[in-house]
């Protein structure tokens, strides 16, 4: 049931006749190589693409739900059979004559991130823990300049946009290739499509939850030209003993996104993948306290026994199984990065318990200071008098009356999101009329007009007589 209440595009209408619900799957060793992903030929998939207003970079899979069918469709060339979307059984869960193809979403670049799970797992199988630790003093450095650097700004900024994806980790959709002889294969393309960038090596790989070592996949990415118009997604081969989604968290290929990363330091010295966990025969923080408690990490036990239980209970919608946790392995004890302050705690060792603390520990001292008595003169805010533009002025008044609303309401960021729609709604309904240049000029002088009030020491200074007025004082 609910299947039925995803959320979805609507977007054209395939005849009986353009579906094959037959194409064959790829059975092996008690697994579906080919579970939950179909084909989609490349005139369907652009008129697909052209309700969902994405032909500048037009997807190459779908995830999808039509006529009682999950999945993922690949765009894949046709037989010229008449055929322009092919399903299989293991998509089908029930019977439907509904016939409008709906898209829950589709392959683009995102940006990828290390988390609690990940880095304990990576560490387990013997990533440096000074990796970790260099790679969050990088982060935090960069933060503290982005507010005085404009291109260190730009530089974070555009690293974790969409449309200008720039990383050595990524999150991707997978699909499967009908290559037998393909090892595994990522690839992605940036925005225009012209520069095509080929993932080839070592490769990590892992799909959240994970939480048995064998959950991250140590795979080797290769070049298959036949294969450069799939892009921004994983391909995976129909060889080898089970599949490789399986082998990450017993997941398959109906839509899970995957965490890739071919960062060398984040590659497993041994280059090798721990024994998968066998998912078919089978609580996270529960799971977590245990890794990071225990001397062996992840290959404790009690670990492998926790990720078996969380896998069970993951599934529970699908299975209707409880499951209950075992007394023994209940813990006493939280490790303090995990925030339990109602629980007995203890300061861990491990490389989360470091890195917690480190970042704790910045943000305290920037609470410190912010509370204290320190003053500050407007003329001390770095400004950039090159971003006044002729004609920002016009917008002086509007940026000051937004800007005073942004201090008294900095806490209610849930709030914002209206009241940057209302600034672009006031245009006027003629906006969208303009051509690009034009408003991307109206754009740059209300930026220019919001940059000013916000840092402009006139601006500045009025703005902290305000705050003494309310009673606020100090910094903002």
């Amino acid at each position: 049931m609910g299947q039925c209440f995803s959320s979805t595009y609507a977007t054209v209408e395939v005849s009986p006749n353009e579906v094959d619900k037959e194409l064959p799957e790829i059975e092996r060793n008690s697994y579906i190589f080919s579970d939950g992903i179909g084909k989609i030929t490349p005139d369907l998939a652009m008129e697909v693409a052209e309700k969902l207003q994405l032909t500048v970079n037009p997807p190459c899979a779908y995830q999808i739900r039509f006529a009682g069918c999950k999945g993922v469709i690949a765009c894949w060339p046709g037989n010229n059979d008449g055929v322009r979307l092919s399903l299989r059984k293991s998509m089908i869960k029930f019977e439907s004559n509904h016939s409008i193809l709906e898209i829950c979403s589709w392959t683009r670049f995102q940006p990828g991130f290390l988390n609690r799970q990940i880095v304990t797992l990576l560490s387990s199988l013997d990533v440096p823990d000074d990796v970790f630790w260099k790679m969050q003093q990088r982060m935090i450095s960069k933060l503290d300049r982005m507010v005085v650097d404009t291109e260190v700004a730009f530089d974070i900024l555009t690293a974790s946009c969409a449309d200008q994806g720039n990383t050595a980790a990524i999150m991707l959709s997978p699909v499967s290739s009908p290559k037998q002889n393909l090892t595994f294969a990522a690839c992605w393309f940036s925005e225009t499509k012209k520069n095509l960038q080929v993932i080839k090596g070592f490769v990590v790989v892992a799909k959240n939850p994970c939480l048995h070592p064998g959950d991250i996949r140590v795979l080797e990415a290769v070049d298959a030209p036949e294969l450069h118009h799939l892009s921004d997604c994983l391909v995976f081969p129909q060889k080898g003993d089970r599949p490789h989604p399986n082998e990450a968290s017993g997941s398959d290929l109906d839509g899970d996104l995957y965490f890739v990363t071919w960062d060398e330091n984040l590659i497993p010295p041994s280059r090798k993948s721990w024994i998968p966990m066998d998912y078919a025969q089978q609580k996270k923080n529960v799971c977590l306290v245990q890794l990071v408690r225990s001397e062996y990490g992840a290959h404790d036990e009690k670990c492998i026994k926790l990720a078996e239980l969380a896998a069970t209970a993951v599934d529970f919608p699908k299975t209707g199984k409880i499951v209950s946790m075992p007394p023994h392995l209940r813990p006493k004890l939280y490790p303090d990065f995990m925030g339990k302050e109602k629980y007995q705690t203890y300061m861990s060792k491990k490389i989360l318990g470091r890195l917690y603390r480190l970042i704790k520990d910045t943000y305290d001292k920037d609470v410190e200071e912010a509370s204290s008595d320190v003053t500050f003169l407007p003329d001390d805010i770095p400004y950039d008098s090159a971003l006044e533009i002729p004609g920002s002025t016009d917008f002086i008044s509007d940026a000051w009356a937004h800007k005073c609303s942004y201090d008294r309401q900095l806490n209610a960021l849930l709030g914002q999101y209206k009241e940057f729609r209302q600034v672009f709604d006031k245009l006027g309904p003629n906006f969208d009329q303009l051509s690009a240049d034009e408003k991307n000029g109206v754009y740059e002088k209300k930026a220019s007009a919001w940059y000013q009030v916000t840092y402009h020491p006139s601006w500045v200074k009025k703005s902290l007589e305000m705050h003494k007025v309310d009673g606020a004082g100090g910094r903002h």
